[in-house]
């Protein structure tokens, strides 16, 4: 689905997926959330005008089959280290390039455990979820980036995981969407504790990473 030919030129791939334009669109949102924090620090409004880039960024890590850590993650990660020490800033919580690569790193090995029982995959969620608000403090987004990235692992998988007992006896359709409502409730939630926003902002939080998260629901394999 989502699938368009390509335009022209031999180097770029035969056809356009759904995961390509959550690729771009997850640049784009990092793009405006990093203007608006840095160049327009005081006009607050244009970062809440668009949902975080954050779900969709962990979301492909849980989709893609890669388990390498690329070397430039390694540089850029220790470059931004040495960029807070430079100009005094704390190295805690430690860049969203370490996040990935704890994810790229731990969660084949979690997922293994996670699908032998539906038991088994909600207590991973249940305690990630719990770990979330503190781990924050270690690396950037904490253990809600695991949760996240369980959520493109299931949708990637869907298939596959027909055959193990997280979706027996359940429609897969219906579990998928359990798991996407539980990502926007706890990525919701952790949101509101960061940022402590008024009813009105929080009910503009929830409608974006909705809107996101829904959107994210149907990528499909190629």
């Amino acid at each position: 689905m989502f699938r368009f030919k390509r335009l022209s030129g031999d180097i770029l791939p035969k056809d356009i997926t759904c995961f390509d334009i959550a690729k771009f669109a997850a640049v784009v949102l990092m793009v405006i959330d990093h203007v608006g924090l840095y160049v327009f620090p005081d006009q607050e409004w244009l970062r809440s005008l668009f949902p975080s880039s954050a779900p969709i960024w962990f979301f492909m890590l849980g989709y893609s089959s890669r388990i390498d850590i690329p070397k430039l993650w390694w540089i850029g990660g220790f470059a931004l280290i040495a960029m807070s020490v430079v100009i005094g800033d704390s190295v805690f919580p430690v860049n969203i390039l370490f996040t990935m690569m704890v994810l790229r790193f731990g969660l084949p090995t979690l997922m293994r455990f996670g699908v032998k029982s539906r038991i088994n995959f909600w207590e991973v969620m249940g305690v990630m979820f719990l770990l979330a608000v503190p781990t924050m403090f270690v690396f950037e987004y904490g253990t809600q980036a695991v949760i996240m990235a369980v959520f493109g692992y299931v949708v990637k998988n869907r298939n596959e995981l027909l055959g193990t007992p997280l979706f027996k006896g359940v429609d897969p359709n219906r579990r998928i969407t359990q798991v996407m409502v539980f990502v926007i409730l706890t990525f919701s939630f952790q949101q509101v504790f960061i940022f402590g926003p008024t009813v009105h902002e929080f009910i503009v939080i929830v409608l974006q990473t909705t809107l996101v998260v829904g959107g994210l629901s149907f990528v499909r394999p190629q």
